[in-house]
């Protein structure tokens, strides 16, 4: 049984401040296997991130391999549905004005990093919203590969356990994906507003 996604005050003030915040146990162990599973069947179909308009690939600024959930039609029906759970929850809490989502499925080998970075240019439409389900189901410190935030002074690192969905707003919250030292999976949906399409 998965936990239902319901945003406190604190959440939405978060949000709205340009904060980060998360859930434990947004998805079941058993959820967390079963989409980890089918990455792993789904390995060749993963190619090299790039980055920017021009989605140029630079391994210096980021390792990752990635592919759109909507390329493996049937297989994370749902996810699919939990981030449905999610929109629904921040139009009716937040008033984000959200009408959909694109789901990416990212990978990293050991050592694989992410340089600082925004998900979205201020304003923009298109990424109003940033929510990453990890998928790490034996996840321990010793691995590394942290989500670090730049949100205050101090960064915060965000440990990527299974199960884990982190939120933020898309063009505020600068953030990196640390070294890591095992295989690393997670899944971020970019959550649209109203005409953005």
């Amino acid at each position: 049984m998965h936990t239902p996604f319901l945003l406190t005050d604190a959440n939405v003030r978060h949000l709205g401040e340009g904060e980060v915040f998360q859930m434990d146990d947004f998805a079941s162990h058993s959820e967390v296997e079963d989409w980890s599973d089918a990455i792993a069947l789904s390995h060749d179909s993963f190619i090299a991130a790039g980055t920017g308009a021009s989605h140029a690939r630079s391994s210096g600024v980021r390792s990752d391999r990635t592919m759109w959930e909507s390329d493996l039609p049937g297989r994370f029906l749902g996810m699919r549905q939990r981030f449905v759970e999610v929109r629904t929850e921040l139009n009716a809490a937040a008033w984000m004005g959200l009408d959909g989502f694109a789901i990416q499925l990212a990978v990293f080998g050991p050592g694989g990093h992410y340089q600082a970075h925004r998900d979205a240019l201020r304003g923009d439409a298109a990424r109003r919203v940033t929510a990453i389900l990890y998928l790490n189901g034996k996840w321990t410190a010793a691995d590394g590969g942290c989500l670090r935030v730049h949100t205050s002074e101090t960064p915060r690192d965000i440990e990527p356990r299974g199960g884990r969905l982190v939120v933020f707003l898309s063009d505020r919250v600068l953030h990196e994906v640390l070294p890591g030292h095992v295989v690393r999976s997670a899944a971020t949906a970019w959550f649209h507003g109203y005409g953005s399409r």
